[in-house]
């Protein structure tokens, strides 16, 4: 990686951390799989720079996280004020789990000479003191309604990006099933309501193999009723390398048509701090036969650049489509992402 790479990705999150409460002011992480980076263990030590440009290195990396700390402590007062206000007089001193997430996004395609950029904000302000467990949250990208190949392949779409609101109540984690449902609005006017059920199963298949059943349904009154599946299975291969096997299903009432998905990932975890994932995959859909849309080839390279809340991932792809007599056509995504929470 270029030398000077990481310090315009410090200078991008400052960026970030600064603007971020002016932006929440106009206006959770879903359960990571183990082929995540995010599930490699925590690290804590600073990245090394060459000598002649240590004391630049330092003090932007100080200035950046005195930000960051700071922004991360109003976080967590912001959480335990409203649960104080959801909870009434009898607040325990129970952890607070409130966070949001930063992120930058941008996707150059060859396919229709294509460019898109994004930017979102995730928030969650956790309320352990209510006698149910509610949570606060806003996602500025929310993806529900997005096409199942472009939640799939992980590219960025600017004209399907919706902010939406409103408040989650949780299962208990401790269970073998995950639920999870939310009631809000969509940030329109006027404003579009809406409802979203998740469900999310891991069921041991017999050493190593892992099967994870995750479903999700959502209703919004604009865009109506729609639905998606998926079924992982998925096994470390050895130390450093994990296998998924990825069969997924989502039907929009507005398309009509049932699309299809099915793909394999191997990541192979190169140290604490950087993951990279190689797929393969097929894209299709139901109507008026089932047939295959596209194919695809991609890999996606994470890395943690500053500890445990700053990351980059890159993901070079070549996709296949049927419009396109199954020509291969190249993009590039890239992502930067910055976790507030407070210790």
């Amino acid at each position: 990686m270029p030398d000077w790479l990481p310090r315009h990705v410090i200078r991008v999150a400052a960026w970030l951390l600064i603007v971020w409460p002016f932006m929440l002011a106009a206006a959770e992480e879903a359960p990571a799989t183990p082929s995540r980076l995010v599930d490699v263990p925590r690290i804590e030590e600073e990245i090394i720079e060459p000598d002649d440009d240590t004391s630049f290195w330092e003090s932007t990396v100080g200035w950046v996280e005195t930000i960051r700390d700071d922004r991360s402590e109003e976080v967590g007062q912001l959480g335990r004020y409203v649960d104080s206000l959801f909870a009434g007089e009898d607040v325990d001193d129970l952890p607070n789990k409130s966070y949001v997430r930063l992120s930058v996004q941008g996707t150059a395609s060859e396919l229709e000479n294509r460019r898109e950029t994004d930017a979102g904000i995730k928030l969650k302000l956790d309320l352990p003191n209510t006698k149910r467990r509610w949570k606060l949250f806003f996602e500025s990208d929310n993806r529900d309604t997005e096409r199942l190949d472009q939640k799939i392949r992980g590219v960025v779409d600017g004209t399907n990006s919706e902010s939406v609101g409103g408040l989650r109540l949780e299962s208990d984690r401790s269970k073998n099933w995950l639920f999870s449902t939310d009631v809000g609005v969509r940030a329109r006017i006027p404003l579009d309501p809406f409802a979203r059920f998740k469900a999310r199963r891991d069921w041991q298949l017999g050493n190593p193999w892992v099967l994870t059943f995750e479903h999700e349904d959502w209703y919004f009154h604009e865009k109506g009723f729609g639905t998606e599946n998926s079924l992982d299975f998925h096994r470390p291969i050895t130390e450093d390398y994990y296998l998924s096997i990825t069969t997924a299903a989502q039907f929009q009432d507005r398309y009509d048509v049932i699309e299809l998905a099915q793909s394999v990932t191997t990541t192979h975890f190169i140290d604490s701090r950087q993951a990279i994932a190689y797929g393969v995959g097929v894209l299709g859909v139901n109507k008026p036969s089932v047939k295959a849309m596209a194919y695809y080839v991609s890999a996606n390279y994470q890395r943690r650049i500053h500890k445990d809340w700053l990351f980059m991932e890159i993901t070079p792809e070549l996709l296949f489509p049927r419009l396109e007599d199954f020509r291969p056509k190249w993009s590039l995504t890239v992502e930067f992402k910055a976790i507030l929470t407070d210790p």
